[in-house]
Order: C-alpha cells, then sequence, then structure tokens
C-alpha cells in the first residue's frame, strides 16, 4: 500500500472515530486513552498490594444486598419460578425457621381454642390480696406496712417490676408476596410504646437491635434501560425481561429496650 493510500485511510479514521494510528490528530485526551489501555491490559503497573486492593471496588450485591423499596413498575410479565427444593438450596444455612415460613403460620394460630387463651389469662392475673395490698404500701411510701421475710411477696414484687420495666416485642407473621421466598417472614413490634417503663415513669420502650435475615427476591431486568424508563416506550415488551432469584437482606426487629424518649418525637 502506498503512502498516500496509507495517509487518506489514515485521515478517514481520525474523522470518523476521532483517532489515527499515526498520531495525525489526538482529539481525545490522553487520559481516556490510558484508561482503555488500563482497563484492557488488566490493571498492569499495578503490585499484588494495590490488586487485592482494588477488588474490593467490585460490586458484591449478595453481601449487602438491602431491601429493595417498592416501585412504580408493571408486575413481571414471568411469574416467580417456584421450585421449593431448589430455593431451599440456594439459600443454604441462611433458612431460618424462626423467621421465615414457606407455608401460612397465621393458620396455625387460629386453631388455639378460647378455653387455652382464658386459662393463659386467668394464670396472669392470679395474684393473693394480701401481696398486693403490701405492694400497694411499698409503693405510697408506707415501709413500716410491708411485711419483711415472705416469699409471695417477693415473688410479687419481682413480677410487679418486671411487667412495668420489661420491653416485649409483640410478633407477627408479615405475607411479603409471591415474587419473595419464603414468602412469610416473622417480624416484630415494641409493645408498650405509649406506658413509661420506669420507675419514676419517663421513659419508653423503643427498637434497640435489628437481626438481618436473607430471603430470596425474585428480580427482572430488561436490559440496557431501567424497567422505570422503558415502560414508557411505545416498543416495551415485558417477555424481554431477565428474571432470577437473588438473595436479599431483610431486617427484623431482635431487641427493643427502655429508655428515654428522642427530642425529635417530643
Amino acid at each position: 500500500m502506498s503512502f498516500r493510500k496509507q495517509r487518506s485511510r489514515c485521515v478517514y479514521v481520525a474523522e470518523r472515530f476521532g483517532v489515527c494510528s499515526f498520531f495525525l490528530c489526538v482529539p481525545l485526551p490522553l487520559s481516556l486513552l490510558l484508561a482503555g489501555v488500563f482497563q484492557a491490559q488488566g490493571a498492569v503497573g499495578l503490585n499484588s498490594d494495590q490488586k487485592a486492593a482494588s477488588k474490593l471496588l467490585r460490586p458484591r450485591p449478595e453481601e449487602r444486598y438491602h431491601f429493595p423499596q417498592a416501585l412504580d413498575i408493571p408486575t413481571p410479565h414471568r411469574m416467580p419460578e417456584v421450585d421449593v427444593e431448589t430455593l431451599l438450596n440456594i439459600l443454604g444455612d441462611d433458612f431460618q425457621p424462626k423467621y421465615m415460613s414457606i407455608t401460612n403460620p397465621n393458620d396455625d394460630e387460629l386453631k388455639l381454642s378460647n378455653s387455652t387463651k382464658r386459662h393463659r389469662q386467668h394464670k396472669q392475673r392470679k395474684n393473693s390480696a394480701s401481696s398486693r395490698e403490701s405492694l400497694k404500701a411499698l409503693l405510697s411510701g408506707r415501709l413500716s406496712e410491708v411485711p419483711r421475710g415472705q416469699p409471695e411477696f417477693r415473688r410479687t414484687l419481682r413480677r410487679f417490676l418486671r411487667k412495668h420495666t420489661e420491653c416485649r416485642i409483640a410478633r407477627y407473621w408479615h405475607d411479603l408476596g409471591d415474587r419473595y421466598f419464603p414468602r412469610y417472614v416473622r417480624e416484630g413490634t415494641c409493645q408498650q410504646t405509649h406506658v413509661s417503663c420506669s420507675i419514676p415513669p419517663g421513659m419508653l420502650c423503643q427498637p434497640h437491635k435489628q437481626k438481618e435475615i436473607k430471603l430470596l427476591w425474585w428480580h427482572c431486568t430488561t436490559g440496557g434501560y431501567s424497567t422505570r424508563t422503558q415502560v414508557n416506550q411505545p416498543h416495551y415488551n415485558l417477555e424481554r425481561q431477565k428474571c432470577r432469584w437473588i438473595k436479599m437482606i431483610y431486617p427484623v426487629l431482635s431487641e427493643c429496650t427502655c429508655k428515654c424518649k428522642a427530642e425529635d418525637e417530643s
């Protein structure tokens, strides 16, 4: 090939793509060229420590994939493929029956008879009249009337303090829908949030700790653009969605504590 043809081809490449192998013109910034070479050569020039540190910058969604917020997007065209045995194998040791269930546990809880509930309530209210009177005397400051060395009174006092200062969690089963596996999660709220839990009164039961459990989420992508962007396109086709089960982190309340009310809540 003659030099004239070679030079004309180079000029065409320079006008078309903005770069030329003979460096007749270099319109692109040098930093972009170096970045492309750096990526193509697999981080040539980095030592072993720098290469190891660069791996930390890569996204790892399965490790910290938090609960996604609800978006105003249509329901996926592809319904979730629920193969219980396969999905349980994917979860592995992350399946915790205490906090999650495949079937609806609320159906089992409704089987409790009314007599059992009444018996439990009667047992909780059972206290001797003398112990209650002694407890009232203690709280009103009449220490001389408080009996000494009575085991029943000490037990009543302990029950009273535990009942009025303990912050329990009211558990309930929440149905997340068919896009989650397992779809039933055992969540909780703090009891006695409007009643003081301290003596003297002033503090309230508030959430203190959370436990992170892992679920599977039926995640669909359309490729190229987000579903929110493509949904308004004239040729949008839900059949082009690519869906798969991915792990995600779901927080549940694990502990409540008695503490002072926050300033922004007062």
